[in-house]
């Protein structure tokens, strides 16, 4: 049975060991929204690239 979830793209960098894409689902926009909102607020606010770094790149709407 299809069910529609709300995905959010991250991207991940850690000096000396590279970066990594990945996604993480969730049942509503709020709680994906919420995720991204705390990842920009947690990483977002920096003039140069630190050691350890989150991004979301994208949050869409995916049917599974």
């Amino acid at each position: 049975m299809a069910k529609t979830v709300f995905r959010v793209h991250v991207y991940e960098s850690e000096r000396g060991w590279g970066s990594d894409e990945w996604h993480r689902d969730f049942d509503t926009r709020d709680e994906a929204q919420a995720f991204w909102d705390d990842l920009e607020k947690t990483y977002g606010n920096f003039d140069q690239a630190p050691d350890f770094y989150m991004v979301p790149r994208k949050l869409e709407e995916v049917t599974i």
